[in-house]
């Protein structure tokens, strides 16, 4: 098979601009074959479902394989490399991929917010087909290709819709609430959070995040982890080896620079902190998913 060179996936498909919208959805009908070109590792900022129609495929996730046959299903979370492979002559599988924003849902109740559940969630969830609910599921996702629209809003109100009933289910199903997990009235105030930390990951502290909500050390740190599901340190290291991730596949910085870059004290810190986010070392992801110039 033909070599290709791995890629960043940062923008959509079909038009520039759309990835940069806050309710990014992206939907892909795909049929794959086992003798064409060498599939490659991605990864991007999206939450990404994979159901197979029909053939086998594998989804290589760095440390694990895992087979989809028909009517199976997988959850992706952000951030994840991943590689599809056809297993059989032929394969025909569905993806739809989209920011965890279109999953917020308003309510007048103190409730954690989507990162706090999405936080549930592994690396990747699998489901197999089950008689039970296997046409349910082939209905939603032939029913999201069928409403994958950019410019007709009863289409893409469709297309969310079943997203939403897709994702409702994995939550359900996968997702194990704490039953001492406490409510916080400042749930819609966490969220615009989010982009600050991402944005100051490398340097950030408490105290400054505590001092940017206007809430006391004490108060922001316990209702931060019931919002987000982590302490505020476990979630600055997700952002800042989720930045480091794009100055390893898209630049020529050495390890030490990038761990500085991030906001890792050393060298070791950083690859300990990677290993155990993602599963392999740093040095290996840039061997797997390095630009070419």
């Amino acid at each position: 098979m033909t070599e290709q060179k791995p890629i960043n996936e940062k923008k959509a498909f079909n038009y520039p601009k759309e990835s940069d919208l806050p309710f990014y959805m992206h939907c892909l009908n795909r049929v794959i074959y086992n003798h064409g070109p060498a599939p490659i590792y991605h990864y991007h900022d999206k939450i990404e479902l994979i159901y197979c129609a029909t053939g086998e495929l594998e989804v290589h996730l760095f440390s694990e394989v895992v087979t989809l046959k028909p009517g199976d299903f997988i959850y992706i979370a952000p951030n994840i490399p991943h590689k599809i492979v056809a297993k059989s002559e032929t394969n025909h599988h569905i993806v739809l991929q989209f920011l965890n924003q279109i999953l917020h849902v308003p309510s007048s109740r103190n409730i954690p917010s989507v990162e706090y559940y999405l936080s549930l969630l592994g690396n990747f969830e699998l489901f197999r087909c089950q008689k039970e609910t296997d046409s349910q599921f082939s209905a939603l996702f032939f029913d999201s290709l069928e409403n994958y629209s950019h410019n007709d809003f009863a289409k893409r109100l469709a297309l969310r819709a079943n997203i939403m009933s897709i994702m409702s289910y994995i939550i359900k199903q996968r997702a194990v609430v704490p039953a001492s997990i406490s409510s916080t009235k400042d749930t819609d105030f966490f969220a615009k959070l989010e982009p600050y930390i991402t944005e100051k990951c490398p340097t950030i502290t408490l105290s400054e995040a505590a001092k940017y909500c206007t809430m006391n050390y004490s108060y922001f740190s316990r209702n931060f982890k019931s919002v987000f599901g982590v302490p505020f340190s476990s979630y600055v290291i997700k952002k800042r080896i989720e930045k480091s991730m794009d100055l390893l596949s898209s630049s020529s910085m050495t390890l030490d620079e990038i761990a500085i870059e991030c906001g890792f004290s050393d060298l070791s810190y950083f690859i300990k902190c990677f290993k155990q986010e993602r599963g392999i070392t740093p040095k290996k992801f840039r061997t797997i998913t390095k630009k070419d110039k």
